[in-house]
């Protein structure tokens, strides 16, 4: 994995940990849905080969991964990187919202949680991930790692906990790893 994408993914972790400092304090009780999207940062040539895919940058200067031995093609519309070169050096590590949506959301008991992530068809499908919460509790800060292989050939992931204090705020940070080498950062779902 290349610098500049690592660099992408620890910033992401650092906005969701500092978007807790701008998240008060809610009823814990309510049930509420936080979906943020899972933008495209990059592509892993070794996985998408070890796949059956390559990636490619097309004629107007966009990145994508296609099965291999394709003839030459435009980058599909709806999972591609880049911006379109005209005239200018491509932005690779634009983000793109192209690769599906995250959430963390709160049970109704107040203490439990439930996050996860749900892929684009379009996007292939996720084989590990890894992902990190961290809540503010009645008890103090507490961090869950549910970092894992995913479930072979799914597009959506969900996991489920129990705080040991009562949940304030929470936060999910993340990055899934697609079957087609789409490396997927997710945006920082709350929940408060």
């Amino acid at each position: 994995m290349s610098k500049s994408i690592r660099g992408v993914i620890a910033v992401v972790g650092i906005a969701s940990l500092v978007a807790l400092g701008a998240v008060g304090s809610a009823n814990a009780t309510e049930t509420k849905r936080s979906p943020e999207p899972l933008g495209l940062v990059g592509f892993d040539t070794v996985v998408a080969a070890a796949h059956g895919f390559e990636v490619r940058t097309d004629i107007n200067g966009y990145k994508c991964s296609i099965p291999q031995n394709s003839p030459p093609s435009l980058c599909p519309s709806d999972f591609r990187l880049g911006e379109a070169n005209q005239g200018k050096a491509s932005t690779y590590n634009t983000v793109r919202d192209t690769c599906g949506y995250s959430y963390l959301y709160w049970t109704s008991s107040g203490r439990g949680y439930e996050t996860g992530y749900y892929i684009n068809a379009s996007a292939g499908f996720a084989l590990t991930h890894t992902w990190s919460l961290f809540f503010t509790t009645t008890s103090g800060p507490e961090l869950r790692d549910h970092s894992g292989i995913a479930p072979w050939g799914g597009r959506s992931w969900s996991a489920t906990g129990t705080l040991d204090g009562g949940g304030q705020s929470g936060s999910a940070s993340g990055t899934v790893f697609l079957n087609n080498g789409g490396i997927c950062v997710s945006k920082g779902p709350v929940a408060n």
